[in-house]
């Protein structure tokens, strides 16, 4: 079912799309996407929250509206609880949101809100590799215009652009400090690598997708995409549509079937203009199922 977005929130998110698409100046740019954002929501605050394995959290990145003191440095001894009502939401809505922190169980969490004079937020997931869960946060110190179900749902998308950036600064980092590591990484370490033509048939493939289909890369060139990864189907004309805007990436969680094992796939999409007349579409996925099933563990065990 497709999303019904108001023409500004479009043109927001592409603007915000081709922003953190940019190469260079990552990371400042994504502190201008944050600032960008808390403006057209109008928050008071906007974190990236990381959450480590052992349930110690820290905050990566963070916007202030003017007058607003800064947490960021503050966080990082306390644990990441949620009370039974929150992980409810979670679970069921992929967000949580907090209209009034009185309503907030957890003491741990009520406190920081607090002490931050926050007295509502909403947190949207962002899955980056690098840590077991991630949010966007959004919070206000007055809570009069409640954020909308239509709001949610653009703000969910953004969340999904977001992903992709941090996701892509992630393994520029890494290329950058491994630079000598290069080509191993491409073909062995990096999960899957892709190119495709305009009618989805791959024509470039890392080792490590090939080596799921055959033991050599002819095994999958020539192929329509879509047909190696059956839940990518739905999603075709999405993926299609990315050909004729080079703004955009299409970030996607799908399962994949690895033999009798299932793995949880991120599939991050994006197309490239080579020529005039000349598109290819590249391929960035990562395998999730480690982060995944420790996530919906994490939900067991809040339940």
């Amino acid at each position: 079912m497709q999303n019904n977005i108001h023409s500004s929130d479009s043109d927001f998110l592409s603007a915000l799309s081709v922003l953190l698409a940019a190469n260079l100046e990552s990371e400042k740019n994504i502190q201008l996407a944050l600032k960008k954002l808390g403006e057209h929501e109008k928050a008071d605050r906007i974190h990236i929250i990381d959450i480590k394995h052992d349930m110690s959290f820290s905050i990566s990145h963070e916007w202030l509206r003017e007058g607003m003191t800064s947490i960021q440095n503050n966080m990082s001894q306390n644990i990441f609880l949620l009370d039974k009502k929150l992980a409810k939401q979670l679970d069921e809505d992929n967000y949580i949101y907090i209209k009034n922190i009185d309503d907030v169980a957890d003491p741990s969490i009520k406190n920081i809100l607090k002490a931050t004079h926050v007295r509502c937020a909403l947190l949207l997931p962002l899955f980056i590799s690098s840590h077991l869960l991630s949010f966007l946060s959004l919070s206000r110190v007055d809570c009069k215009d409640e954020w909308q179900e239509e709001d949610i749902r653009f703000l969910i998308q953004v969340a999904s652009v977001f992903s992709g950036a941090l996701e892509k600064e992630l393994i520029l980092s890494k290329l950058v400090k491994h630079h000598t590591l290069y080509q191993d990484f491409i073909e062995n370490k990096i999960d899957f690598i892709l190119r495709l033509d305009r009618k989805l048939h791959i024509n470039y493939s890392n080792k490590r997708f090939y080596s799921l289909f055959g033991k050599n890369p002819e095994s999958v060139l020539g192929c329509k995409f879509t047909e190696l990864i059956p839940a990518l189907i739905p999603y075709t004309q999405d993926i299609e549509d990315l050909q004729d805007n080079q703004e955009l990436v299409l970030s996607i969680n799908t399962p994949l079937k690895k033999g009798e094992e299932t793995l949880w796939m991120k599939w991050h999409i994006y197309s490239i203009r080579l020529e005039k007349n000349s598109v290819e579409l590249h391929i960035i996925g990562h395998d999730i199922s480690e982060y995944y099933k420790e996530f919906e563990l994490f939900k067991s065990e809040l339940r």
